[in-house]
């Protein structure tokens, strides 16, 4: 817990205006995180750093802009490289200088025109690929996503790497042992698996695509440049399901981006799936990890007041919003009858919003 003291000492440093949102947030019996716009002006009042606010906890982390992470040791033989992709946002700039320390190789593939010379000058561990937009962004910019983030894969395969971290520019981590966590989980459950975070137990198919790791075939399959979807043929099959009438029972009934990039990574498609027969497989064949142990976190997406998405989750999202953390994904790795199946397997087939 944040001590009364160290709230009042942030008032001098943070203005009145904002230390008063500060209390107000913290005083909200159901806040969750602090708003990314009041993040950001607290960031620029604060000089170098930032902080995130949960309330589970009132944990707030401070980061110092200049610290670049840990020069990163590799456990085995493999060759590790990182791609972040996307457009600059508010935090990508720092985070890649933070990045720039790990010395291993680093692709930053964004859009053309879109950076102003010079700014990557002195991170010379940072390759730059300015991608052309597709000319169709795909739903939920999925298209954006799979040119971005392949052209920074082919990158880093063509300089021999056989694995690689992939995040979203829009993305930050918080723990500067992230890398040589990893690691350690690829040379405990094998290099041949794919890392992803927070398995959804009621989503057969769903796989995070904010933060992936694993071997880069793995991920060229997974993002190939031929697995575009034009933004129409999404909207037509679920974007009613999704946004109007959705109910879990629905969830075979659509595809959503992280199934269908999920298909493309197994060739199974895991809608018509029971959420046993998924879980069984992730467990066996992937590793899982989760957001608080790499330190993931998304600024724009700490919100307190606002809903983004406009559906009918509040009432049940603890029900729909449950996953495997790596915890727990270490308990099933050596016995994955931990679960009990037949209890998720009924909640799914006859959960009703």
């Amino acid at each position: 817990m944040i001590s009364l003291r160290r709230i009042l000492d942030l008032k001098d440093k943070i203005g009145f205006e904002y230390f008063l949102y500060l209390i107000l947030a913290i005083l909200q019996d159901n806040i969750s995180r602090i708003s990314w716009m009041v993040a950001d002006s607290l960031r620029k009042y604060l000089g170098n750093g930032f902080f995130l606010l949960y309330a589970s906890g009132i944990r707030i982390s401070w980061i110092d802009d200049e610290s670049p992470f840990e020069k990163f040791e590799p456990i085995g033989q493999e060759k590790l490289g990182i791609v972040v992709q996307g457009p600059i946002s508010a935090t990508t700039l720092t985070f890649l200088k933070k990045l720039n320390g790990v010395c291993i190789p680093i692709v930053f593939s964004t859009w053309r025109n879109s950076i102003d010379n010079g700014i990557f000058d002195s991170l010379e561990n940072i390759h730059v690929i300015e991608n052309e937009q597709p000319i169709d962004p795909g739903f939920l910019n999925l298209n954006r996503q799979i040119v971005s983030t392949f052209n920074g894969l082919l990158y880093l395969k063509d300089l021999g790497l056989t694995h690689v971290i992939k995040i979203r520019s829009d993305e930050i981590v918080l723990n500067k042992h992230f890398i040589s966590h990893l690691n350690g989980l690829w040379n405990e459950f094998g290099y041949h698996k794919v890392i992803s975070l927070n398995l959804p137990i009621y989503r057969p198919g769903h796989i995070n695509d904010h933060f992936l790791a694993g071997p880069i075939d793995d991920l060229l399959r997974m993002f190939h440049i031929s697995k575009k979807i034009k933004i129409i043929e999404y909207r037509s099959k679920w974007y009613n399901h999704l946004f109007k009438f959705f109910r879990i029972r629905d969830w075979p009934n659509i595809g959503s981006v992280e199934t269908r990039l999920m298909y493309n990574l197994s060739g199974v498609d895991f809608l018509n799936y029971l959420p046993s027969d998924f879980l069984q497989y992730m467990v066996k064949n992937h590793i899982i990890s989760d957001e608080l142990t790499i330190g993931l976190c998304m600024p724009k997406r700490l919100i307190t007041l606002v809903n983004h998405y406009p559906m009918h989750f509040e009432k049940n999202a603890d029900y729909y919003n449950r996953t495997i953390t790596e915890p727990y994904y270490r308990s099933l790795a050596h016995n994955t009858m931990t679960l009990n199946y037949d209890f998720i397997n009924f909640a799914y087939e006859n959960y009703r919003y």
